[in-house]
């Protein structure tokens, strides 16, 4: 009954939106091979094609003991497969449901002859949480769910995976950075954690996770009763999944948002290593950690653009060598699957990441069946045709040599050496919990390690003594770099107890004979102390701000960038012409659009030529950049500027206060058009398919798409290629994984399904019904915008005076969007649309054995 009513509450409880599905079939005329490709000496097999209407679409997967997969509807049931045999035929596979009360789960896990499921789940009728799904009376059927772990949050950044230990005796459970942690009875990281921003932290203009403090997304460890739960690390946008490798290690993927593409704080997707106490520095805005700071981690490698999410390691598959020591990463948006395989870097790994399937859709998560040595991968998600499919070694291709005995010795010699690094990188993290004052001495040589993850590990393990125990001997440490890290836990820890002292250990090093590791690892210290020590007085800080100036500018990009922040930090002129030269010199670099940025919050020093030239700057940006879906930040960093002018600057730039226009030869190809008819999917779907037929110029027709994409407003939601808004989601490579039926679906029934980042909510206030974006809250209002393509429509609502508010279920793009187009300016709008997915296809860089 449960079952029956999961199923209904949570298909009614779903809002609209762009939705992403299974690529459709090639045609001849684009060139493309016809269907998923592989690297060489792999075959991707399709083993089974859920019905949509009565089995729903695939997001999650586990194994049993018996080699059976189980699989989740995004929003309803679970289901037992067991695959066809290797080349065998989607007929051959068994499906059947498992009508227990879970479901709509993100992550499953088996452990012996239980299945743990991680719901995400909007509806009241079936809570979001840990649920542990077993069989009460031994006949191989799973009757009982029951609730473990309650977890508040839900959505695309809500909770996602839950993995079992290597040992089998806890779980590992995962969420995005809308999803509140549950209640932890100990924690590896230390409670610390702050958004530890020199400036002011623009927020990000399509207010995604605006108001969501440090430390965002989050891990956390309970044992199999959900009980004794333990946060692990933090510091994360939106993981999906976790995955153990042969070394027992723990791992996962995260980005940044594509929109920020272009901009100094983006980050690529990457693979990251879960190491104890991990903070992996996600901050909203532009308030992102860079991966070079200490009291953050670097990645293990990093991907092209695009949305990780399922990732599994290849222990236990039959693939050669280097993809067993490898993780497999699946990336939604670009329909493919990463491998990166690994190799010993100190007491972490690093890798390079490169496709070994694509062209398969959108990819939601993969498993390892050990019974056959396959990878198994889902795609689907968001009530759209998915399919469960595998990645098979069929020996077809260069097969590795094997190791000379030379190469077998020199492997030995490194596996130990990772294998030594990796225990002193374990016993400092031992630490990590309650500690004896006897631990202080132990710690103490780590934290000049060369290795950043036993670095890390010491400095999270000292954080944990007492810092009046071991602070006057960090003031005299003759190491740069353990110097550092003992004054960044103090930091994060308490304040100093000396602070002329914290500052003459800081400033009498010889700055420019150190390494860009060592400056940077001094400025990162600086700016933490800086920004969280109240005992700094004001001479002490004009101190610090004279030695710092005098290190600037710095030749070293990065060095120079955290230079110029500290020195606006501190109200230090001298920050002012070396970044208005960066702004002449490089206009339209990522370093310019970081001075512009830093300068913005600058409140010394500044005479009218120099304002005026930084006002010429943002003028000549909006030509720029205007185009580029970062854009609006530069608004605000202009806005931010403008509003730091006293009353005789008001009056000398008093016609340049307002923003500049944007991009007007965009502006110019808008039209007025004419009605031509109300368009229906099973319509352009029709349209689309005549137009293939045709074999029309798709490069000519791809550039007329363009200009309709802008002439029909669709660039004023949406960014293609870096250019347009970021208001909706970004629609690069949305010809990799929507096919042709599901994007006419989303653009004449955007009501159907929208994406949790762009739903609106509405509010009721004295009768009337406001319905918007919440892009900024306080304790006692609530600013909505009813038009987010214009900040300026931002309504500000008294919470005491809202009588209710409820989430919207109609899209903020309109539904008669295409309405004016004839089917020649379909064809080519979906041209446009799908040219990545083209263009994409056929040759292309794959991963191939060393």
């Amino acid at each position: 009954m449960l079952a029956r009513v999961l199923i209904a509450t949570l298909l009614a409880a779903v809002g609209a939106g762009v939705l992403f599905a299974l690529r459709a079939t090639p045609t001849a005329k684009s060139g493309q091979a016809e269907g998923p490709q592989a690297s060489p000496g792999f075959r991707v097999e399709l083993v089974y094609s859920p019905s949509l209407a009565k089995e729903g679409s695939w997001v999650s997967l586990a194994v049993d003991s018996k080699g059976r997969l189980i699989a989740s509807d995004q929003y309803g049931l679970l289901y037992r497969i067991t695959p066809s045999p290797l080349g065998g035929k989607p007929e051959q596979t068994s499906v059947e449901p498992i009508r227990v009360g879970a479901g709509a789960a993100q992550g499953l896990a088996v452990v012996g002859d239980d299945l743990y499921v991680m719901v995400n789940s909007q509806a009241a009728a079936l809570p979001s949480g840990l649920y542990r799904v077993s069989d009460s009376n031994g006949d191989d059927q799973y009757d009982d769910a029951r609730l473990l772990l309650r977890i508040e949050g839900a959505g695309e950044h809500g909770p996602h995976a839950v993995a079992a230990s290597p040992d089998g005796k806890s779980l590992y459970l995962s969420a995005g950075n809308y999803t509140r942690s549950p209640r932890f009875k100990g924690s590896r990281v230390p409670a610390g954690w702050g958004e530890d921003q020199l400036l002011p932290r623009l927020d990000d203009p399509a207010a995604q996770a605006n108001g969501i403090p440090a430390p965002g997304g989050w891990i956390v460890k309970c044992d199999l009763d959900g009980e004794n739960c333990e946060l692990v690390s933090v510091g994360y946008r939106n993981i999906y999944d976790l995955a153990f490798n042969a070394d027992g290690e723990l791992f996962t993927s995260d980005s940044d948002l594509d929109v920020d593409i272009g901009t100094p704080w983006y980050r690529p997707p990457s693979l990251l290593h879960v190491t104890s106490g991990a903070d992996y520095g996600w901050r909203g805005g532009d308030g992102i950690w860079p991966t070079y700071y200490q009291d953050t981690l670097p990645p293990v490698a990093v991907m092209p653009p695009g949305s990780p999410a399922g990732i599994v390691a290849g222990t236990g598959t039959n693939f050669p060598e280097p993809y067993r020591d490898a993780i497999f990463i699946a990336d939604w948006s670009r329909g493919a699957i990463y491998v990166a395989p690994l190799e010993p870097n100190g007491s972490s790994y690093r890798g390079e990441c490169a496709p070994i399937a694509w062209d398969v859709g959108g990819v939601t998560d993969l498993v390892v069946r050990p019974q056959d040595g396959s990878l198994y991968f889902t795609v689907g998600g968001r009530q759209i045709q998915s399919g469960l499919y595998r990645l098979v070694w069929d020996g077809d291709g260069a097969e590795k040599q094997q190791p000379t005995s030379e190469e077998r010795a020199t492997t030995a010699v490194d596996s130990a050496t990772a294998t030594e690094q990796r225990s002193q990188r374990q016993k400092l993290e031992e630490l990590h919990g309650d500690l004896a004052e006897t631990a202080i001495e132990s710690i103490w040589p780590a934290l000049a390690s060369p290795d950043r993850f036993v670095r890390y590990a010491a400095m999270t393990a000292l954080e944990r003594t007492k810092a009046t125990d071991w602070q006057t001997r960090a003031y005299a440490e003759p190491n740069v770099l353990a110097r550092c890290a003992a004054l960044t836990a103090l930091a994060r820890r308490s304040q100093p107890a000396y602070p002329a002292k914290w500052a003459d250990s800081l400033l009498e090093l010889p700055f420019s004979t150190l390494s860009t590791e060592e400056q940077l690892e001094v400025l990162r210290t600086i700016s933490l102390g800086v920004t969280r020590f109240t005992n700094l007085d004001d001479a002490q800080r004009a101190r610090i701000a004279t030695a710092v100036a005098g290190w600037f500018p710095s030749p070293r990009p990065q060095v120079n960038g955290e230079l110029a922040k500290l020195l606006v930090r501190l109200e230090s002129p001298a920050v002012i012409e070396p970044l208005l030269q960066k702004l002449a010199d490089e206009p339209n670099s990522v370093q310019a659009i970081q001075a512009a940025v830093q300068l913005s919050a600058a409140s010394a020093g500044w005479t009218p030529e120099g304002r005026a030239k930084l006002l010429d700057w943002f003028d000549a940006a909006a030509n720029s950049f205007g185009k580029r879906a970062f854009y609006p930040y530069l608004v605000a960093a202009r806005s931010r500027f403008v509003g730091g002018f006293g009353s005789e600057d008001r009056k000398v730039f008093a016609e340049r206060l307002a923003p500049p226009k944007v991009a007007e030869e965009a502006a110019s190809e808008r039209q007025e058009r004419k009605f031509t008819k109300r368009w229906t999917t099973d319509e352009v779907v029709a349209a689309i398919e005549a137009s293939d037929k045709a074999g029309q110029d798709a490069e000519a027709a791809s550039v007329r798409g363009r200009q309709l994409f802008v002439a029909i407003g669709c660039a004023d939601c949406h960014a293609m290629r870096g250019e347009g808004a970021s208001v909706g989601p970004d629609l690069t490579n949305v010809g990799r994984r929507y096919s042709v039926r599901d994007l006419a679906r989303a653009i004449t029934q955007p009501d159907d399904e929208i994406p949790d980042l762009y739903r609106q909510t509405t509010f009721v206030v004295d009768g009337r019904t406001i319905t918007g974006r919440p892009t900024n809250m306080t304790a006692t209002t609530i600013s909505v915008t009813t038009d987010m393509r214009d900040p300026a429509s931002a309504v500000k609502l008294e919470r005491g005076a809202i009588e209710s508010e409820s989430v919207s279920t109609t899209s903020a793009m309109p539904a008669n969007l295409i309405d004016t187009l004839s089917p020649d300016d379909l064809a080519d709008l979906f041209s446009y649309l799908r040219a990545d997915a083209e263009a994409g296809s056929g040759e292309r860089p794959a991963a191939t054995l060393p």
